[in-house]
């Protein structure tokens, strides 16, 4: 499976479009990844995301939005 690019830029943004139209799931899907990596063009690491902890990295924070019904 192909991991797919949530980062900015025309091209990426397509990608992402096209993605939430063919099917949703969720970017932390057990089945299908186990952690999700944020890092700047340069390939350092700013976050990193698994099913049970958040770290970011100096200087930087991460926010959870609720789901509101």
């Amino acid at each position: 499976m192909a991991t797919p690019l949530l980062g900015g830029g025309d091209g990426e943004r397509r990608r992402r479009d096209d993605m939430k139209e063919e099917s949703k799931i969720g970017i932390l899907n057990e089945n299908n990844y186990t952690r999700l990596i944020i890092e700047t063009e340069e390939g350092e690491k700013v976050a990193e995301v698994t099913l049970t902890d958040a770290t970011p990295a100096d200087g930087y924070r991460i926010r959870l939005t609720p789901k509101y019904d």
